[in-house]
């Protein structure tokens, strides 16, 4: 029995010996498969790790890893907190754990577990970062700015660090600091089309719209593809009043994304500018494809072919304009110069009427109500009123500027 007893004893370390040498050769097996971006060869291996030795801290941690790369995060998850069961301590586990939380968008969850880490090691710009920007999602924007600042303090060329105070700097409307922080980031990194772009943001914001031009150029001569850059670009040069830059910009911009409303009617809008009327109604029929409610949008669109002294479709397109917006009082004078020039002079006094009374002092609607009267009794049919709304052609913007949230 003695003997017996022995021999099992042994047998059991040789096997125990065996099953960790297999868990090992899997574990690096795996390990090299990650490498190689081959995650679910990688996951598999890890899988059989721990299956052979269910406390092998670090096989639960790379599946943790690999389950992340697959965007599983929630098994992820359970995976770190293995590997922190077995092992309290294990820095790599908490950081990784920090990720996940983040991408699950359990931002409180995560700066605890990346707190845990800076206790455990806390010279890890990567963590830092990572905490300034869970904090940042959760609007806690002074603490975000703290945490990337002992991110950027640990390594001064972190470009992500600068850029993501950059970008909470802006959030903070503190958008002279928020320039600086980007033309930090982009004196490591020229190449960083997201920071021009947000760079040019910041910008309009100070309304110093020929530097916004100069950043939004710049992030579209790093990546051409970066729509969003374009249709900044052209909204500028439409504020500046470089109308055919502005047509180019956004004719750029509908080659990327042709389903972009902004872009057909501030095109449209450009066009209208430089008497391109055929071309501004094109392209304002494309923006009423895609947002058929507009009023401004039927307004314009109204303008442009009275110009063009289509005046039934006018009508048609000022008659749209008032469904969706009554109380626009430039849309109902349009109407009735566009009935005056029919000589449908009964019509035309109604529509003025319409937008005295919404503005009572309006002396243009006045004027026009008072000549289409004397029209009753006396018909001049070469009596022609060549424009319409004046004072909204040459006062009025199309959308208004409005700046874009911050991207990654």
């Amino acid at each position: 029995m003695l003997i017996l007893g022995v021999g099992t004893t042994a047998s059991i370390y040789i096997l125990n010996s065996i099953n960790s040498v297999n868990a090992t050769e899997l574990y690096k097996k795996a390990n090299t498969l990650y490498e190689l971006q081959r995650y679910q060869d990688a996951l598999s291996a890890y899988e059989k790790a721990v299956k052979i030795r269910p406390e092998y801290a670090e096989a639960w941690n790379g599946q943790a890893s690999t389950l992340s790369k697959l965007k599983e995060y929630k098994a992820a998850l359970a995976a770190y907190d293995k590997a922190i069961q077995i092992e309290p301590d294990y820095l790599e586990a908490w950081i990784g754990r920090g990720f996940v939380l983040k991408d699950l968008r359990r931002y409180q969850e995560a700066i605890a577990s990346f707190d845990k880490a800076l206790q455990l090691e806390n010279n890890s710009p990567q963590v830092w970062n990572a905490k300034g920007e869970a904090l940042n999602s959760l609007k806690r924007y002074d603490e975000a700015i703290s945490a990337y600042e002992q991110a950027i303090n640990l390594q001064k060329d972190d470009y992500e660090a600068w850029y993501n105070k950059a970008q909470t700097l802006q959030n903070l409307k503190r958008y002279e600091e928020a320039i600086r922080a980007y033309d930090k980031t982009l004196e490591i990194k020229p190449s960083y089309t997201e920071a021009w772009y947000n760079r040019g943001n910041s910008f309009v914001n100070l309304q110093r719209y020929q530097d916004a031009f100069t950043a939004y150029d710049q992030a579209v001569q790093t990546n051409q593809n970066y729509y969003q850059a374009w249709l900044a670009r052209g909204n500028i040069l439409m504020n500046l009043r470089r109308y055919p830059e502005a047509v180019e910009s956004f004719n750029r911009f509908i080659e990327l994304n042709s389903n972009n409303f902004q872009a057909w009617y501030n095109k449209g809008w450009s066009l209208h500018q430089m008497q391109k009327y055929n071309e501004a109604v094109a392209a304002y029929e494309q923006a009423a494809k895609l947002k058929r409610n507009d009023d401004q949008l039927w307004y314009n669109r109204g303008n442009s072919l009275y110009l063009l002294q289509q005046y039934e479709e006018a009508i048609a397109s000022y008659d749209r304009a008032a469904r969706y917006n009554p109380k626009h009082y430039e849309t109902w004078f349009s109407r009735g110069n566009a009935l005056f020039n029919l000589q449908r002079y009964q019509e035309a006094i109604a529509s003025y009427n319409q937008a005295i009374k919404i503005k009572p002092d309006y002396q243009q609607a006045i004027q026009a109500r008072d000549k289409a009267q004397s029209q009753l009794s006396v018909i001049k049919p070469n009596v022609i009123i060549t424009k319409p709304s004046v004072e909204r052609i040459q006062k009025s913007n199309p959308i208004q500027l409005i700046l874009p949230k911050p991207l990654r």
